[in-house]
């Protein structure tokens, strides 16, 4: 028997990120890069039913990915006191707020789902996306490491980062749904494709967005 689905919002933050709220069984969900406190908990809130967040899952150490955490968790403790929140972030660059720091293909279990960590170095060397493959479709968190029409700044690139990063993404295998965590230009329309997604590309290098 198949995962039931999982449900995956997005919350525009900031000027052009993405952070997303995943809902993976009834009442339980995770968050990923929520690096606007306020943005991301006035859309729980807007919710009929906030669910039980038990997880952050961050791609990298940028404050516009990672920038959310401490206030979030602060935010939300008091609220779901039985379910403290743990905050996953790659092991090479963990910071303060995390509890759970993770390695390449670390398998974190979340009710009948299981997300794999996956470590996609070259815009920092401790870069993580996240894939969740009992998901129908299979899903993938990818942070600043891919997005629709470009790429993150290789910041932190060491010898085979790069190559290893693009190659990661040739062990999942199949049709798979990627989730970026930028931009509003290129991904507005998460199911864009063809002539559209060109055309978005060609405004996102005509704008300078393409290579954050």
């Amino acid at each position: 028997m198949s995962a039931p689905p999982i449900s995956t919002e997005i919350i525009p933050i900031l000027e052009d990120n993405y952070a997303y709220l995943v809902t993976y069984t009834p009442g339980y969900a995770f968050l990923v890069d929520p690096a606007d406190p306020p943005l991301v908990l006035e859309f729980l809130q807007s919710l009929p039913t906030p669910p039980v967040i038990t997880h952050i899952l961050t791609t990298h150490k940028h404050w516009d990915h990672a920038g959310g955490n401490k206030k979030i968790v602060e935010a939300l403790t008091p609220t779901q006191p039985s379910n403290p929140i743990s905050v996953v972030c790659g092991a090479l660059e963990s910071h303060a707020t995390t509890t759970l720091p993770c390695s390449d293909n670390d398998a974190i279990a979340l009710g009948p789902h299981s997300v794999t960590c996956m470590h996609t170095p070259a815009h920092t060397n401790g870069h993580m996306c996240y894939y969740v493959g009992t998901a129908e479709p299979p899903v993938v968190f990818t942070g600043d490491c891919m997005f629709k029409g470009g790429c993150g700044k290789f910041f932190e690139v060491r010898e085979g980062g790069r190559a290893a990063s693009c190659g990661r993404g040739e062990t999942v295998g199949g049709e798979v749904e990627g989730r970026g965590g930028w931009s509003r230009v290129v991904g507005d329309d998460a199911e864009v494709g063809g002539e559209a997604l060109v055309a978005k590309v060609r405004e996102a290098k005509d704008k300078g967005l393409h290579n954050k």
